[in-house]
């Protein structure tokens, strides 16, 4: 596997790493971050937590479904599936690091809900580094990290590494290196 990462927000990286934290969106991008951390994490004998920040879709009729007499519990229930969906992901996304065999890595999964551009620089300040994933192309745009990777590296105070998984084909991997050439 080969990756193109960048140091966001311009931090040294520590000689000594104990605590690596990376966001997942469950996108492909999620999961080269989560590989690349765990490489890293092998070799500083650090932990990762993995994090994914849950939010309900927004749904500008939610207040008009309230008033029509929709029980308080309909609505609940939704919150409850959209948690349950995000805890099942999270716990299978752990599961497959864990399976990958990066001997003495401990990683754990953090579930939390709120707005990631709010959650995730709160919790960094726990950890040595924060590893996202970014999205490249265009239709990525929409996903969650996309626009959160930008968003929160100024605000955390350790390094922040932002990761694309290197395309395989040769066109690919010129076009990748000719456009991140400056940011790597």
């Amino acid at each position: 596997m080969r990756y193109v990462c960048t140091v966001e927000n311009g931090r040294l990286i520590p000689a000594t790493m104990r605590r690596i934290l990376v966001p997942v969106d469950f996108s492909d991008a999620s999961s080269a971050a989560l590989e690349y951390a765990m490489d890293l994490a092998q070799s500083h004998h650090a932990s990762v937590d993995v994090l994914h920040v849950w939010d309900l879709p927004p749904y500008p009729a939610m207040g008009k479904f309230r008033e029509q007499g929709a029980p308080r519990s309909e609505t609940e229930s939704f919150s409850t599936h959209v948690h349950d969906l995000a805890t099942a992901r999270l716990d299978e996304m752990i599961q497959d690091a864990r399976r990958e065999g990066r001997e003495g890595v401990d990683v754990v999964g953090v579930l939390e809900s709120g707005d990631p551009i709010v959650v995730i620089p709160r919790l960094a300040a726990q950890f040595d580094m924060v590893v996202i994933g970014a999205h490249d192309d265009e239709s990525a745009k929409g996903l969650l990290f996309g626009n959160v990777a930008d968003h929160v590296a100024g605000d955390i105070s350790c390094p922040v590494v932002t990761v694309r998984r290197e395309e395989e084909d040769a066109e690919t991997r010129r076009d990748a290196r000719v456009s991140s050439a400056s940011r790597v």
